[in-house]
């Protein structure tokens, strides 16, 4: 057992040693903020959902690790999975952290927490999308990139450079905290019309 697949292990027993010792002191029900609204759920579940997930990505890695879990043309995501894995537990971990501070009543603002964790969500999606270069099970599957390897790679291509954009637009969030729809789901929704339609030009000027 290698270093990254030690801290794997530590970074769960973390997430399973914060909900153990948390549990007990939350109220019944926990407040959750999603940017645009929020919701309450039980406690329960709302602290041991983290330390789940980080079980649930132990058991992909180790699952890739004895039977293969990419195809061989995602070579370059194989070498990079535990690299990944480490950072989603510690984004989930780092979630976990902000629920018991959201309903522990301490003064902060959700956009300098947020805007951080939307700009890395971005960024590792375009760097998934610079690695997606023929047809794979991960990739944007659209009408039109899907009948043509150039349309396919192109459309990767802009995709990767459209999300690195939004990566460094969406941590704009921090120095305006109350415009999360202009900063991080309008730009959200607008890259990915504008991937459908260059998608769908670049098929069209293929076709032609």
């Amino acid at each position: 057992m290698d270093l990254e697949e030690v801290l794997m292990l530590i970074l769960f027993m973390v997430s399973v040693f914060l909900s153990a010792f948390f549990l007990p002191q939350l109220p019944v029900n926990l407040s959750v903020y999603l940017g645009l609204f929020s919701l309450e759920i039980s406690k329960f579940y709302g602290i041991t959902a983290f330390s789940f997930i980080c079980l649930f990505l132990l058991i992909v890695y180790w699952y890739s690790k004895s039977y293969g879990l990419f195809n061989i043309s995602f070579s370059v995501i194989k070498k990079n999975l535990r690299s990944l894995i480490i950072f989603l537990m510690l984004l989930s971990i780092y979630f976990q952290v902000l629920l018991v501070f959201w309903n522990t009543r301490l003064n902060f603002m959700y956009a300098h927490i947020l805007a951080p964790v939307f700009s890395s969500i971005f960024f590792i999606f375009s760097l998934f999308l610079s690695w997606a270069r023929e047809h794979n099970t991960f990739g944007l599957w659209t009408p039109w990139s899907v009948k043509s390897d150039e349309v396919w790679k192109r459309t990767h291509v802009a995709g990767a450079k459209f999300f690195k954009l939004l990566s460094l637009f969406s941590f704009l969030w921090v120095f305006f905290p109350g415009y999360f729809v202009y900063f991080v789901f309008l730009p959200f929704m607008v890259s990915i019309i504008g991937l459908l339609v260059f998608s769908y030009r670049e098929y069209s000027r293929k076709a032609i």
